[in-house]
């Protein structure tokens, strides 16, 4: 999915420069050095800024951190998975509140909600998601 860079501020392009500089080309949590190959994976290092708080808005020197993609990732998996587990039972919950709990575990994604919302539709039955 591609970042949309406006949600993090006007001058974004700027801090993000100034946090890489800070590291002098080096991840902050393994030194891995930037456009070198990584210490323990041997990929070409593209250094990242990551919100340690997770909030994007959240743009003071304190909250930012330059990191190698790897750490930025093992980072940002927890947040991730709650997340997911989060739009998993809001899926759910549409569901439960359509066609109650006992079909809500064979759709766990937003598309084949809706797909079965779009026939059953076309059979005439009233069905939305909410």
């Amino acid at each position: 999915m591609p970042i949309d860079y406006k949600k993090y501020g006007p001058n974004w392009k700027i801090l993000r420069y100034k946090i890489l500089d800070r590291a002098q080309g080096k991840c902050e949590l393994c030194s891995a050095g930037i456009k070198e190959p990584h210490p323990i994976t041997g990929s070409k290092v593209v250094l990242t800024v990551h919100h340690i708080n997770f909030n994007i808005q959240d743009n003071r020197d304190y909250n930012l951190i330059a990191l190698c993609q790897r750490c930025h990732l093992r980072l940002d998996m927890p947040n991730k998975v709650d997340k997911r587990k989060a739009t998993k039972r809001l899926y759910e919950m549409s569901f439960r509140s359509i066609w109650g709990v006992r079909y809500s575990r064979y759709f766990t994604n937003k598309k084949d909600l809706q797909r079965e919302v779009r026939k059953l539709k076309k059979q005439g039955i009233k069905a939305e998601i909410k």
